[in-house]
């Protein structure tokens, strides 16, 4: 049961439970600032591509995408291990999956998994503990002997400890309007939050782009519930999803509603 998305790393806006939630996250400033979503979390902390999680068909690729060819936890050697360029670390919770190949959480896509002195992770090559220096607008991290590599998004550029905005010295976000002017390591970074797919007003008070008032519904306080068979949700209009055309039911568990 799919049931949430990663942030990617919950900086702008944090990782919701809902499908509605998901579908702001999906369209919101996280799109813009971060690289937009792009892992799926199931109950089990598994990580995968959503474009590879698209053109699944079947429970087995859906388990490729998350896995590789990776065995599960109870046989594996060891609690971290590379599978298939998918970097599996084995938790109280479950396995959680890193394809490498994909883009992850600020990281650029077509990493190698690697192990490193703090265990396997998704990598660029190895580097000797120094923070390396711009490669252009890519920051790069050294993290346990292991090399990452993200790079800025557009309107910003990088600088000695990462991705800068490139507007007036600043130390505090604000709005500006509809606009949200972050300060981005040090730099002002703005965006205008009515340019989002869903139409969005910049709220003062915890300066973030937040669903406009004028919308049908609130999707990131939108209580998915079935209907029958049908999953309701709100993308800033009351949607309906009938379950049944993926071979699903709709109910809900642990709080959570989704096709199931």
């Amino acid at each position: 049961m799919f049931y949430a998305c990663g942030g990617p790393t919950g900086l702008f806006t944090p990782s919701p439970n809902t499908v509605s939630g998901c579908i702001d996250l999906a369209l919101g400033p996280a799109s813009f600032f971060e690289g937009g979503p792009v892992v799926i979390a199931t109950g089990f902390l598994e990580t995968a591509s959503t474009a590879c999680l698209a053109a699944a068909n079947g429970c087995s690729d859906v388990y490729a995408c998350s896995f590789g060819a990776a065995p599960g936890c109870l046989a594996a050697s060891a609690p971290e291990f590379c599978s298939a360029d998918h970097a599996i670390h084995c938790t109280g919770l479950g396995a959680f999956g890193d394809d490498c190949a994909a883009p992850g959480l600020l990281r650029d896509p077509g990493a190698t998994c690697m192990a490193g002195s703090d265990g396997v992770a998704c990598a660029f090559g190895a580097c000797d503990g120094a923070t390396p220096p711009c490669d252009g607008d890519v920051s790069q991290t050294c993290t346990g002997g292991l090399l990452g590599r993200f790079t800025c998004p557009a309107g910003t550029t990088c600088e000695p400890g990462g991705c800068t905005g490139t507007g007036a010295p600043c130390s505090q976000d604000r709005c500006d309007g509809t606009t949200l002017v972050s300060c981005l390591n040090g730099r002002e970074l703005a965006f205008d939050c009515a340019t989002l797919p869903i139409p969005s007003v910049c709220d003062g008070d915890d300066p973030s782009c937040v669903p406009s008032s004028d919308l049908a519904c609130d999707p990131v306080s939108f209580p998915d519930r079935c209907e029958g068979g049908t999953l309701v949700y709100c993308d800033g209009d009351r949607r309906a999803f009938d379950c049944a055309s993926l071979g699903f039911g709709c109910g809900t568990k642990n709080g959570v509603t989704s096709c199931m």
